[in-house]
């Protein structure tokens, strides 16, 4: 396959309000142990988070466990607005569908490691529709400013 980079995913952690009054607020990813985390089975590693920049933790991945697990972005964020745990959601997730008031984000000054979008296909030799339709979707990924600061 080529593949061709047109962005990248930062990630967070979302809990609800009422979660964090209920179980307090991590002061470090170490402390996620003491907490109920939503894995996400859609993702390569779903009970492992990769924390790239940490004031107070090497960089590397963080174990996590809880009651919950999803299937996709939509149903961890769901799971932690409902105020069953923590979640990862990426960045413009959280943006365009966060709720006001119900869920904010956890560890804010913890990055988690990014990962690359990217546009798949099977060959260099493309029909000429097909190629345009790379093209458009490279150049309007490539013009988010979220994706692309």
């Amino acid at each position: 396959f080529i593949k061709r980079k047109v962005g990248v995913t930062r990630w967070m952690l979302v809990a609800s309000k009422s979660y964090l009054e209920q179980a307090g607020r991590p002061e470090d990813p170490r402390k996620l142990i003491e907490h109920q985390c939503i894995g996400n089975n859609a993702l390569p590693s779903p009970k492992e988070w990769t924390f790239s920049h940490v004031p107070v933790l090497e960089a590397g991945p963080v174990l996590i466990s809880g009651r919950v697990s999803a299937n996709s972005l939509e149903a961890a964020f769901q799971a932690a607005q409902a105020g069953l745990g923590i979640a990862s959601v990426p960045t413009w997730f959280f943006r365009d569908f966060k709720k006001p008031n119900h869920v904010e984000q956890v560890l804010p000054n913890c990055e988690l490691q990014a990962s690359d979008i990217q546009l798949l296909f099977p060959s260099r030799k493309l029909p000429a529709r097909t190629r345009a339709m790379l093209d458009f979707l490279a150049d309007r990924l490539l013009a988010d400013k979220q994706l692309n600061p």
